[in-house]
C-alpha cells in the first residue's frame, strides 16, 4: 500500500482508554496504577522518545484528570511522532510528513502498547477505542471559489441540499454521520469547513474514525487497530475517487 505523495493528511490518532478503579478511600474512579506506571514508561521509552512534556500543571490531583493526557513524549522537540499518556488515556499520534501504516505506524504502535503493558505490569482494561484520520484541502487549489457544497458533492460523493431560501451565502458548515459496523464498532465521518491557521485560505476538512466503545481484551487490540485501518482506508478512497483522489498523486 504505496503512500500518496501529495496526501492531503493532517493527523491520524490512535486512541485507547481503559477501565479506571474505585478507590474506597475517596470514594472514587480513579487510575491507581498510573503514578507507578507514568515513570516506568517514560524510562521504557526514553531511548527512542526522549523528549518530555508534562501539560497540566504540577500538583494537580490525578483523581481530576481521569481521561486526560499528562506526559507527551517526543523524538525531539515538536517531533512528530508523539505518545501521549495520562490517568485511563493514551494515544499516538503522527503526521502526513512521518506516516505510513505498514512501515511505521503500526510496528511504533505494537511498541507503543507493549510498552504500556509493561508499565501498568499488567495490561489495563480497554473501555474505548479511536482510530481517527484529519484530512484537509484548501478549495483554492481546485478553482472552486467559494461553492462549498457543490465541492463536497463532486469531490467527497456527500449530497447536502437546502430546500429553502437563506438569503445569504453560506459561511459555516458541519456534516456528521456514524456509520454501525461489525464488532459493536462504528465509523464516524465529519466534514467542516474552516482555516487552517488564522489569516490564511479556507480549507474543507474531514475526519474519519472507527470507534469502539465498549470491554475489549488487550490481545485484540491489535486485530482491531488493522481492521479499523483497512475500513478507513477504503472509506478514503471510495469518498475522493476521482478528480480529488487524482490530485494527491
Amino acid at each position: 500500500m504505496k503512500k500518496l505523495p501529495k496526501a492531503p493528511l493532517q493527523e491520524v490518532i490512535f486512541e485507547l482508554r481503559w477501565n479506571l478503579d474505585f478507590d474506597p478511600a475517596t470514594r472514587q474512579d480513579l487510575d491507581l496504577g498510573f503514578e507507578m506506571a507514568q515513570g516506568r514508561f517514560q524510562r521504557l521509552v526514553e531511548r527512542e522518545f526522549p523528549f518530555n512534556r508534562r501539560l497540566p500543571p504540577p500538583g494537580i490531583p490525578f483523581v481530576l484528570l481521569n481521561h486526560t493526557v499528562v506526559h507527551q513524549f517526543w523524538r525531539a522537540e515538536n517531533t512528530y511522532p508523539v505518545l501521549q499518556l495520562g490517568p485511563g488515556i493514551f494515544s499516538q499520534n503522527d503526521t502526513e510528513s512521518n506516516y505510513e501504516w505498514e512501515g511505521s505506524f503500526l510496528p511504533q504502535l505494537k511498541r507503543s502498547l507493549d510498552w504500556l503493558a509493561e508499565a501498568y505490569q499488567r495490561p489495563p482494561e480497554p473501555v474505548f477505542i479511536n482510530l481517527r484520520y484529519i484530512d484537509a484541502v484548501k478549495l483554492a487549489d481546485y478553482n472552486r471559489g467559494d461553492n462549498w457544497l457543490d465541492f463536497i458533492s463532486e469531490s467527497l460523493k456527500i449530497r447536502l441540499e437546502n430546500l429553502f431560501d437563506p438569503e445569504g451565502a453560506l459561511r459555516n458548515f458541519q456534516i456528521n454521520q456514524s456509520f454501525a459496523l461489525e464488532n459493536d464498532s462504528e465509523l464516524n465521518i465529519v466534514v467542516s469547513n474552516g482555516k487552517a491557521s488564522p489569516g490564511k485560505e479556507p480549507v474543507l476538512v474531514w475526519q474519519t474514525a472507527v470507534i469502539r466503545a465498549g470491554n475489549m481484551e488487550w490481545d485484540k487490540l491489535l486485530f482491531w487497530a488493522e481492521e479499523a485501518h483497512r475500513i478507513t482506508h477504503n472509506v478514503f478512497e471510495s469518498m475522493t475517487k476521482g478528480i480529488l483522489y487524482d490530485s494527491f498523486k
